[in-house]
């Protein structure tokens, strides 16, 4: 059985019931990852963040997704 990816145990984390949104460096500790891949965590969670699997929070902090909510009408 192959191991998951760096991107598939992102996910898994933060969607886990559990979890609290917690900025990328808090991610890659909880994770158990060694301190020179927190920049390859950041990098696969902004990759997440674009492609609308993960959300920013409030400073930063890393969320799953927030639906879109239907925009404003201009006057």
């Amino acid at each position: 059985m192959t191991k998951p990816s760096l991107e598939d145990r992102i996910l898994q984390h933060v969607s886990s019931p559990n979890y609290k949104p917690v900025k990328p460096r808090a991610i890659a500790k909880q994770l158990g990852l060694p301190e020179d891949q927190r920049q390859e965590v950041r990098k696969t969670i902004k990759r997440l963040v674009k492609a609308g699997k993960l959300s920013w929070g409030q400073r930063h902090l890393v969320q799953p997704p927030v639906p879109n909510r239907p925009k404003p009408k201009q006057p």
